[in-house]
């Protein structure tokens, strides 16, 4: 058996769950990939991303699929790679299972959403899982959400829905259980707060505040290009600009959080910071489907 994972991961966070994913597989003697998009530059403007995906993944049974959750929704580069997907074929496999990581507050539809892709690339989803992990933007509050997370409490939610794909995969295709209806949001509240937030990249770019640069203080050293998942940024003579055709900021604080010299910031980052706290839910779940244990 031989699983592919692709994985995007702004902090560290959905590639630490990848690769606990795949320690498991490989203990139960799977043949494991891991390929993290992150820190490469394969979302600027005019990039050909099926192609890059088509060179770097190899064979596989399984095409497992990581993303951070950004304000309950699947981050919108990974909805552009699982749009880019090659159809099954004698490379890549028919089956497929999403994962996601969320720092506490709001989980939403993001898989749900990782689902409905696979199944319209031509694939079937047969698993899923949502495990929790520390809420990146609130690093630089006075109280981290989920601090140290995902960390030994996600590995029996790792161990179970790796036994449920190795299973799906001994199943004749139409024995196989298909988690869209299983993890479908059927309360009201949730359908309707997912509709009103769906553009997530438009939500991004009108409410959540852009870092902040001090040129007295920068140094020049890097940090923030080799750090920013996106690869949006180059060095100038006057510190780090945006690069021509970029893709936008995500928003995911890893420049400003990595800057040696504190040149990086977000004042504004403040506002959210009793938002954030009134949101977050006390007794966060991990979750591994189908089945939906907790």
């Amino acid at each position: 058996m031989n699983v592919a994972m692709i994985v995007f991961s702004t902090s560290g966070n959905t590639l630490r769950v990848a690769n606990m994913l795949g320690d498991e597989f490989v203990s139960n003697g799977v043949n494991v990939q891991v390929l993290e998009l992150s820190k490469r530059d394969v979302f600027s403007d005019g990039l050909p991303l099926k192609s890059y995906l088509r060179e770097h993944v190899d064979a596989h049974d399984v095409l497992c699929i990581g993303s951070p959750v950004y304000n309950g929704h699947l981050q919108y580069h990974v909805k552009n790679i699982l749009r880019s997907l090659p159809e099954p074929n004698g490379v890549w496999g028919r089956l497929a299972m999403p994962f996601v990581t969320w720092g506490g507050v709001d989980s939403g539809v993001a898989l749900y959403e990782a689902a409905g892709f696979i199944k319209n690339s031509g694939r079937i989803p047969i698993a899923g899982m949502a495990i929790n992990a520390e809420h990146q933007l609130t690093r630089s509050f006075s109280k981290v959400l989920n601090q140290g997370l995902p960390a030994d409490e996600a590995l029996p939610f790792v161990k179970a829905v790796a036994e449920k794909v190795m299973t799906a995969v001994q199943k004749e295709p139409y024995a196989l259980t298909d988690i869209m209806k299983e993890i479908k949001p059927r309360k009201i509240p949730e359908q309707l707060k997912a509709a009103f937030t769906k553009n997530e990249k438009l939500i991004q770019r009108l409410f959540f505040p852009d870092p902040e640069l001090d040129r007295d203080l920068c140094t020049g050293c890097g940090t923030c290009i080799a750090n920013c998942p996106v690869q949006r940024l180059s060095m100038s003579d006057t510190g780090p600009v945006a690069k021509a055709g970029a893709a936008p900021c995500i928003h995911c604080g890893e420049c400003f959080r990595w800057c040696p010299s504190g040149a990086m910031s977000c004042s504004k980052l403040k506002w959210f910071e009793p938002v954030l706290k009134r949101m977050a839910q006390k007794h966060p779940r991990n979750v591994v489907y189908p089945g939906g244990s907790a």
